[in-house]
């Protein structure tokens, strides 16, 4: 499986297509990946009104990028295509792929600018094993429902934090 997932790491594509504003240089980046809902979102009305103000707002103040991600082996192909810009095992989870390299992950690079790196996700570290691959990613902090149950830094239902409690808090 190892050897399949890096066979499939080295493929390229050009289906990243950007809409971009000039990223201002600043001391902090935010990337906020929403993985649910149809790109036809942005800036979609209903009788004059945004149907999603607060995603719209930080399209407009942002980079906005449309990654098609395979979701093959699950939700978490489109967080893994985002922080390692390769493409995911298309037999199972690669996070849960014993001895895959993350050298070259996307967190790595923002640490060697001198960023710290934290991951806010709602929930359990241990679905599809992201705990142990955003380890070895390099974050500096990781922060998953387990988290926000220990710190009740917000609500806790079911099996993840609710979307509005996890963005107010990031």
């Amino acid at each position: 499986l190892l050897v399949r997932a890096l066979a499939r790491a080295g493929e390229t594509s050009d289906r990243l297509t950007p809409i971009e504003t000039p990223a201002p240089v600043a001391d902090r980046v935010v990337f906020l990946q929403v993985e649910s809902l149809d790109w036809a979102v942005l800036d979609f009305r209903i009788r004059g009104e945004e149907v999603t103000p607060a995603i719209n707002r930080h399209a407009r103040r942002g980079m906005t990028y449309a990654v098609q991600a395979d979701k093959r082996t699950g939700s978490l192909d489109a967080d893994f295509t985002m922080l390692m810009g390769r493409p995911p095992s298309a037999d199972v989870p690669t996070y849960k792929i014993q001895g895959y390299p993350y050298a070259g992950s996307l967190i790595q690079r923002l640490r060697e600018l001198g960023f710290a790196t934290t991951s806010v996700h709602g929930v359990s570290g241990e679905f599809f094993s992201r705990r142990p691959a955003f380890e070895k990613m390099g974050f500096d902090r990781l922060i998953f429902r387990e988290e926000f149950e220990r710190m009740a830094a917000a609500p806790v239902a079911g099996w993840s934090v609710p979307d509005d409690d996890l963005l107010q808090f990031a």
